[in-house]
């Protein structure tokens, strides 16, 4: 996979056509990417469109903003409504709904610090049944700048990675699960790999 909009055709490749899942929606933008090529039946979206006390991040915003985002969201997506449940919650309260197993595959962008990629990474990943695909977004690690925007180049330790440190994540992830990760070559790159 070069480029994180070729995972629709991907996943339609492998024939992982059931049921999928997006952790961290924002506006939509990425759901209509996988939507506009994925044959599936079902995408659960999950994001709680809510100001977060523990997440550093450029992207976080007022309670106002996070429901115009919402708004903005089943607008873009309507066209595919028949295809999506919206989980309008926290990552591990909605990963406590599912089944091991549910899903063809989960893809997580949301909270990209260390402590809750690693975090998501052991919720979701059990949830990811068997030739099904496990994969994110941005992976790397980076300090923040004054603004919460990533300074590439920057090195800390996994702890102090409070931003961004979902490459620290999926590589202890990786390791302890003896799995290889694949990454696609862009400045935000998505991680993915078939469970095994």
């Amino acid at each position: 996979m070069r480029s994180r909009k070729d995972f629709g055709l991907m996943l339609n490749t492998k024939k992982l056509v059931g049921m999928g899942v997006e952790v961290g929606v924002h506006t939509g933008q990425y759901s209509k990417e996988i939507l506009k090529t994925w044959s599936g039946e079902k995408l659960f979206l999950v994001d709680p469109w809510a100001c977060l006390d523990d997440y550093y991040d450029s992207y976080n915003a007022s309670d106002m903003i996070m429901n115009r985002r919402y708004k903005i969201a089943k607008k873009k997506l309507s066209l595919w409504s028949h295809n999506l449940v919206w989980l309008r919650e926290r990552s591990e309260k909605a990963a406590k709904r599912f089944r091991d197993q549910s899903f063809d595959f989960v893809y997580i962008d949301a909270n990209h610090s260390y402590k809750h990629a690693k975090k998501d990474l052991s919720l979701w990943y059990p949830k990811v049944k068997k030739g099904g695909i496990f994969a994110g977004h941005d992976y790397f690690d980076a300090l923040a700048d004054e603004y919460l925007e990533p300074i590439f180049g920057s090195i800390s330790t996994p702890e102090n990675l409070t931003s961004y440190g979902v490459k620290s994540a999926v590589d202890e992830f990786s390791k302890e699960h003896g799995v290889e990760i694949f990454f696609t070559q862009e400045k935000y790159p998505t991680w993915y790999f078939i469970k095994s």
